[in-house]
């Protein structure tokens, strides 16, 4: 539906886009509205007249807005595709779970997704392998690689090289083509336990947890605490655990600067926000004006910053390392 809203006109002269209905959604032969999905990007649209009752229908008949698509629904899309994955050949093949990661976000149906076969793929010693969401979410610990980035973050290395050897891993490129629906069902009661440098990234160990480690969460940053490998690193942006706006920052609990920030409390708020962003790229130029006013006049009542020396390599995975302080 969004690709033929948004991109069906664009592909060729004589393209042009038919009218679609909206979705309406009767009870016994009564219009109760539309029916309205939480997310922007789903692509259901139906009309149907569903001949029984419906929990929590208002006499209103003002549409089943915000609330859980009735199951009734949900097992005719999943039947509906059920159907087209076993026909299409987008599907099949080693790249077919991408396609399938396509469809999650604009038919989010958990009955369907989660026990799909060949929806991610994962690397072990230069070899790769399908698997689905739920065999993956059982797992006690999920490790992935983050590779090197340039300013723009985009990736430097293929996914082949980053897992050439070693355990079982995600990598970053195919975790930020990932749909938002399956990074959150993986990641959603995870938080990074341990890490190391792997081949040519930045290797993280992703556990189980009740109530996962994110320092401070705002609309746009998922900020963690784990300890790197490197000293010298303050924090640094790897894969994406949920929306696509999100960026997903990792502190590094070992490092002299970070910990400070962490003795701030409250007061931290500021900086907290420098280091995310200089670990998403942008100049750490902020961070050494902020620090200079701090210096200049210094609170009475909160320690002093440390006497380290930040550059950029402080925020960014490098091939040829960082050095520890």
């Amino acid at each position: 539906m969004r690709w033929a809203q948004y991109h069906y006109e664009k592909s060729g002269p004589s393209a042009k886009l038919p009218p679609i209905p909206d979705s309406l959604v009767c009870v016994n032969g009564i219009a109760s509205g539309g029916l309205h999905f939480k997310s922007h990007m789903d692509s259901r649209i139906m009309r149907i007249d569903v001949r029984k009752d419906l929990p929590r229908l208002a006499l209103a008949r003002e549409g089943l807005h915000h609330r859980k698509t009735p199951p009734v629904l949900e097992d005719h899309w999943i039947r509906i595709l059920r159907e087209h994955l076993a026909s299409t050949a987008r599907a099949a093949g080693p790249e077919g779970w991408l396609y399938k990661q396509e469809l999650m976000d604009q038919y989010p149906l958990a009955d369907l997704w989660t026990d799909q076969p060949g929806t991610l793929r994962l690397f072990s010693r230069g070899s790769e392998e399908l698997g689905s969401m739920s065999q993956l979410a059982a797992a006690d610990r999920i490790l992935t690689v983050s590779s090197y980035r340039d300013r723009g973050h985009r990736s430097q290395v293929n996914p082949e090289i980053a897992c050439s050897h070693g355990p079982k891993h995600l990598h970053q490129i195919d975790i930020d083509r990932w749909s938002e629906f399956a990074r959150q069902f993986i990641f959603a009661k995870r938080s990074p336990s341990a890490s190391t440098f792997q081949g040519e990234g930045l290797c993280l160990e992703w556990a189980h947890s009740s109530d996962p480690k994110i320092v401070k969460p705002t609309t746009i940053t998922r900020l963690f605490e784990c300890a790197l490998p490197s000293r010298g690193l303050v924090a640094v942006a790897v894969h994406r655990v949920g929306v696509d706006t999100e960026t997903t920052i990792v502190a590094n609990s070992d490092n002299v600067f970070w910990k400070w920030c962490k003795q701030l409390g409250p007061a931290g708020a500021t900086i907290t926000e420098l280091v995310a962003g200089a670990a998403y790229g942008t100049s750490i130029a902020e961070i050494s004006r902020y620090l200079a006013a701090w210096r200049k006049r210094p609170p009475d009542d909160l320690p002093s910053p440390p006497d380290e020396m930040l550059t950029e390599q402080s925020f960014h995975l490098r091939p040829d390392g960082v050095l520890e302080h």
